[in-house]
């Protein structure tokens, strides 16, 4: 299923590019009640970007502290992990397709928004990835807007149900903030494809990269077409992620009429966590009171 917005991409489903009877029937979208087990990770770090590589994180001890997160996801058996924006190490993502105890479990999904890489090195690790014999999605590679330097990715990782691990990336289609062109504005590679999961289902679930709310052309009325309930992620790396431009989105569902079927979760950095650029120059904080939020009206 693909709905367009006006740029070459839109919303589309994993079966644009699969064969849908290898989709697995997703925990997160099945059952009666529509409930589902999800785990967030919240983590706390000193980010640095530039225009050539982008934003990530330099502490020694964030890699251990989201294996111990994929470890617990699996250990706990949840139907869905999410990540903060540019969170996950990129190294992670391969040592969890070399390893089967660090991978989701069948109808499980990992939602990793992982930091930034040059889009370049990004396509020659997908096609390492793919001589692992796991499948990858690589339509919202082939449909960028733009490319620049780098890329902010989201991977949905799962298994299929002839049990292949399969990797979707979604990359980011609007850059942040950037006054000073010290970052997104200058460097950022720009997706057009936002994908939906669960159609027909219980629950959908779908993502939208942090400013990605901003972006115009992604439309409340998009969602209105969709039926079923929607569980919408927005992870983010926002030191203001209560200002009314990120919450005009979320707003809105609340004020059309399609509130009572959209289920609205954040995932942001934590408190004290510190963004600068390559020069060591102060871009922000995260603010005193992070931004995590479950949103949900069943009125």
């Amino acid at each position: 299923m693909r709905f367009p917005y006006d740029r070459t991409g839109g919303f589309a489903g994993p079966e644009y590019s699969l064969d849908p009877i290898l989709i697995p029937e997703f925990d997160i979208c099945s059952g009666q009640s529509g409930t589902f087990c999800m785990m967030r990770l919240q983590c706390k770090g000193n980010i640095v970007a530039d225009i050539d590589h982008g934003p990530r994180t330099t502490d020694i001890c964030h890699y251990d502290l989201c294996l111990n997160a994929v470890e617990k996801a699996v250990g706990n058996n949840v139907d869905i992990l999410i990540t903060p924006e540019y969170s996950i190490p990129i190294k992670l993502v391969t040592e969890i397709l070399n390893n089967i105890s660090l991978q989701p479990r069948s109808r499980k999904v990992f939602c990793l928004s992982c930091e930034a890489i040059k889009i370049d090195e990004f396509r020659c690790l997908i096609s390492s990835w793919e001589e692992l014999g796991v499948y990858v999605v690589k339509d919202s590679l082939e449909n960028t807007v733009c490319e620049r330097m780098f890329v902010n990715v989201l991977l949905y990782l799962f298994k299929l149900n002839d049990n292949k691990l399969c990797i979707v990336p979604q990359l980011k289609t609007q850059h942040m903030a950037d006054p000073f062109l010290k970052c997104e504005a200058a460097g950022l590679s720009l997706g057009s494809t936002i994908y939906i999961f669960g159609h027909n289902k219980t629950n959908c679930f779908c993502s939208i990269i942090c400013a990605d709310c901003l972006n115009g052309e992604i439309h409340r009325q998009q969602f209105q077409l969709i039926s079923e309930k929607i569980i919408v992620f927005h992870p983010q790396m926002n030191p203001k992620p209560r200002h009314s431009d990120f919450s005009n989105l979320r707003k809105q569902f609340y004020c059309v009429g399609i509130g009572n079927k959209i289920i609205y979760i954040t995932a942001n950095w934590a408190d004290g966590t510190t963004l600068n650029d390559s020069e060591n120059s102060d871009v922000g904080i995260i603010g005193d009171v992070p931004f995590l939020s479950i949103v949900s009206d069943n009125s």
